[in-house]
């Protein structure tokens, strides 16, 4: 099953968009009508959808998402489009690196183009990172909405809400941190740990109509970043991702994917498809500090097309996330490549 949010200025306009890309057989799984236009999530069980419109920067081509990867045919073009990088003869030492990463051909290839010219490879490939890299730090951000953090379990991002909220009280900023994961065992005890030396109280929502009534209780003074705790969920579930749908439309939250950044290539980019379907625009980087091939980062950039955020590198909350830019990402391979 394939789940995916439209917005438009009707609910007609809205169903007719679904209907055009979903086509008739398609579920609505929750509706929400906010600032003159209409917010639709659909499901449907089609094994073949069309691609996505090409993004306007330019990127290797995007592997195919779970749904789209059942036929044979289609599953061997997602192997292509993650294979990792091959080394030919004479490569050069940034290439060998690539290929340490696991970072798929395509992507490799495209980074590689003039990627190591003049003085500094770390800048000449920095440049190439910020041409086939979006980057959107939460550090930037100048949307009100609450921020949502999603992804699948054991991941970060409950340590990642954490950090968020940390940094905005140490700029001088208050900060709400709400959890919807109320089941999971300790998950409410680590995070009031956190909340209580952050000296703010813990919200809790057990559903998307208990997180639209807290999220209702509006506090005084100066308007709170709100950041929503989600429990994690399994990207290939219908069922888990139609509730992880439904707190955001109820929140009218900003979703965030939160990912390590050690995973397997081909598995991070299945997994950022599948999150960019309702909602999710940046990925955050979690457990840089254990991970030791990235190339799963990069694909789940592409395949996703997420705007590379914050990093996470310390599971100690003081540390907090780190903004990314172009250099900081060249610099995570390029300087591997003169060790």
């Amino acid at each position: 099953m394939r789940l995916k949010a439209y917005t438009a200025a009707t609910i007609a306009e809205a169903m007719q968009q679904i209907r055009e890309e979903l086509g008739d057989d398609a579920v609505i799984v929750a509706t929400e009508s906010a600032n003159g236009s209409v917010r639709v999530v659909a499901a449907t069980d089609e094994a073949e959808t069309p691609p996505r419109a090409a993004p306007a920067r330019a990127a290797p081509p995007s592997p195919a998402s779970p749904a789209r990867a059942r036929s044979g045919e289609a599953e061997a073009n997602v192997a292509a489009q993650v294979a990792p990088a091959r080394r030919p003869n004479g490569s050069s030492a940034l290439a060998r690196v690539f290929e340490h990463h696991g970072v798929p051909e395509a992507i490799a290839a495209n980074l590689l183009a003039n990627g190591t010219v003049g003085d500094s490879p770390v800048a000449a490939l920095a440049e190439r990172m910020k041409a086939t890299f979006r980057f959107d730090n939460l550090a930037d951000r100048k949307e009100t909405a609450p921020i949502l953090l999603a992804g699948p379990p054991g991941v970060g991002k409950t340590l990642a809400a954490a950090k968020l909220a940390a940094r905005a009280i140490l700029h001088g900023q208050p900060a709400r941190l709400i959890t919807t994961d109320v089941d999971s065992a300790g998950a409410v005890e680590q995070l009031t740990v956190f909340t209580r030396a952050l000296d703010i109280q813990l919200e809790t929502a057990d559903g998307p109509a208990a997180l639209a009534r807290v999220l209702a209780q509006r506090p005084g003074g100066v308007r709170p970043l709100t950041i929503i705790d989600s429990r994690g969920v399994n990207p290939f579930d219908a069922v888990e991702m139609a509730g992880l749908a439904a707190l955001i439309v109820a929140s009218r939250a900003e979703p965030v994917l939160v990912l390590a950044a050690g995973a397997d290539a081909r598995e991070s980019a299945e997994m950022a498809e599948t999150f960019a379907d309702i909602g999710c625009t940046r990925l955050i980087a979690t457990r840089l500090d254990i991970a030791r091939r990235l190339g799963g980062w990069l694909t789940a950039a592409i395949a996703g097309r997420l705007a590379l955020a914050e990093t996470g590198a310390s599971p100690i909350v003081a540390h907090g996330l780190q903004p990314l830019n172009p250099h900081l990402l060249a610099k995570f391979f390029a300087s591997d490549a003169h060790a």
